[in-house]
Order: C-alpha cells, then structure tokens, then sequence
C-alpha cells in the first residue's frame, strides 16, 4: 500500500511538473506581449532605428559567445583527458544553446552530458564537476567586474545590485575555497559526490587552468555588454559601456531560474528590471533583450540543426568502430 502511495505521490509530481512546463512559459510569453502592447507608440519608434547593420552586428557578437563557450568546454575536458575535434567543441556549444530552447530546465546540457559519455566515456559526476566549477568561477568573475563596474561609474551606482555583486564574490569564494572533503562509504551516490569533489579540486588546485578559464570568461562578459551596448544603440539610445556591461553582468544570474525554454522570458524581465532600476528605463532593457535574443535564435536556429547532424555521425562511427574493434 506504502509502495502504491509513493507512486501515486510521484505520478502527481510528475503531471505537476510538466504542468509547470506548458504553464510557465506561455504565462511569461503573454505578459511580455501584454507589456509591449501597452508600450507599443514607443517600440514602433525604438524598432524603426534597428538597421540590419545592428543586427548583423548582434549576430556576429553571438557567433563570438558560441566560439568562446565552445573553447571553455575544450579546456574543461582537456582537464581529464579528453580531446574534441573543433566541430565537437562548437557543435556542442551551439546544440546545446539550440536544445535549451526546445526543452525546458537545460534539457541542452543534459544532452551534452549524454554525449560526452557515449563518445568519450567522461563520468557525469565529472561533468557535474564541470558545471560547478563553470558556475563558481562565471559568478566570482562577474561579482568581481560588477563591483568594480559600480564603484568606476557610480552615475548609476545601486546600493541593492552592489550588495549583491558582493554577497556573490564573498559566497563563491567561501565555497572555492572548501578544503578537500571525502565522504566515507562506497555506495554508488557516495562515490559519485567523491569523485565530484576530487575532481573540483583537481581544477581548483590547477592554476594555469583557472586563470585561463578566468579569461574564457571575461570575453563572455565583454561580449555581453558589447551586445548590449550595441542593442541600445540600434535603439536610438546611448549608453555607456560600463552601463551596458552590467546589465549583461546581471542578467548572468537568470540562469539559476531555470523554469523555461532557453530562459524565455525570465533573461528579459531581469533586463528590464535592472534598466529601471539603473534607470535607463524598463522598455529600453526589455527591447534589448529581445533583439539580443533574436540575434542568437537566428544563429542557433540556423547552425543547430548542422551540427546535431555532424555530432550524430561522430556518435554513429564512434560506436561503429568500437563494435569493430570488440569482434
């Protein structure tokens, strides 16, 4: 009776969850349109200044972002060992953005765990591993250029955001800089959590890898904020860059809330929140994201089917040749 409860109680969840799924992201799509539509003298006016030189422009920033996460990715699992060809490395960066969109809660990076453990063997605990250390050193960087982003150009200085610029770098620290742990036992679980924590530490402790990780990541941030300074001014609106750079730096932080497709929705309310707040104004920092948003569709959504494709083959011949090599 206990067993048919738990399954009844997990069945629930289940449909609650995908629920979720459906409900979520049409509710966050219908309140974006609601709020253009109220605003729609001033976006008729602010998308009429968007040439096709911006937009180009935004693509081409995109297509930068791919390359660089791509690299990050290669020097993560260079760590253990494993090397990707160049269409591996990008095609996983640019699959992975592209299925994030179709699926919601990052179904993009579960298939770029599935895939490096089919074709290279690589743990998910170590992959695991890497989204934490991807995570701790993303937040400590950006924590890092917010603060002093703020305190270089106090014109738009927020008591709030500089607070929490802070509390990130004094978190992620605290946790980068856990002594090594080794939880006893030999259960699967606990040897996956030990294998996760020797495998951070090994990352940690290698310190030509953090530095360059440190620089993948600075580029990543840079070419945040060249989008959006390249979005305002498509729009009619300048900006500084250091303004510019701390909305990209802000909405780092939407990808905790993982509740839809490719972050729908949520990436353009913390933009046009952060703008008012900064005071550029809400309808501004929701339009940027939005055109920043149709720059990277149009990228992933042309380049993602390709690659979906070459990796497919890559996974085909790999296992090809591994049921050769077996007979």
């Amino acid at each position: 009776m206990e067993q048919n409860l738990s399954g009844q109680l997990y069945r629930l969840l289940l449909m609650k969850r995908k629920w979720l799924e459906t409900f979520i992201p049409f509710l966050v799509i219908l309140i974006i349109i609601i709020y253009l539509y109220s605003q729609q003298e001033n976006l008729l006016t602010m998308l009429s200044n968007v040439s096709p030189l911006t937009f180009s422009l935004l693509i081409t920033l995109q297509l930068v972002g791919l390359v660089t996460s791509g690299l990050l990715l290669n020097l993560f699992v260079l760590k253990f060992n494993v090397r990707l060809k160049s269409k591996e490395w990008f095609g996983l960066s640019v699959v992975t953005v592209m299925a994030n969109y179709l699926t919601p809660f990052s179904g993009g990076m579960l298939a770029r765990a599935a895939y490096l453990k089919q074709r290279h063997a690589f743990p998910y605990a170590q992959f695991v591993t890497m989204l934490s250390a991807n995570y701790l050193i993303t937040f400590w960087v950006v924590g890092c250029c917010g603060a002093i982003s703020m305190l270089v150009y106090p014109a738009h200085f927020s008591i709030p955001i500089f607070i929490l610029f802070v509390t990130v770098i004094l978190g992620t620290s605290i946790l980068t800089f856990l002594p090594h742990l080794r939880l006893p036992g030999k259960n699967w679980f606990i040897h996956n959590v030990n294998m996760a924590i020797l495998a951070w530490c090994q990352v940690r402790d290698d310190r030509p890898l953090v530095l360059k990780l440190i620089g993948y990541t600075l580029i990543n941030i840079s070419v945040n904020g060249l989008s959006f300074w390249v979005a305002y001014a498509g729009l009619g609106q300048e900006v500084p860059f250091v303004l510019a750079l701390l909305f990209g730096l802000l909405i780092s932080f939407s990808i905790l809330i993982n509740i839809t497709p490719g972050n729908l929705g949520v990436q353009e309310a913390v933009s046009a929140f952060s703008a008012e707040i900064l005071g550029v104004g809400a309808t501004e920092g929701l339009l940027a994201a939005l055109i920043i948003r149709a720059a990277l569709l149009v990228t992933v959504l042309t380049l993602g089917p390709i690659f979906s494709y070459l990796l497919t083959q890559e996974l085909s011949t790999h296992k090809s040749n591994y049921r050769c090599s077996d007979k």
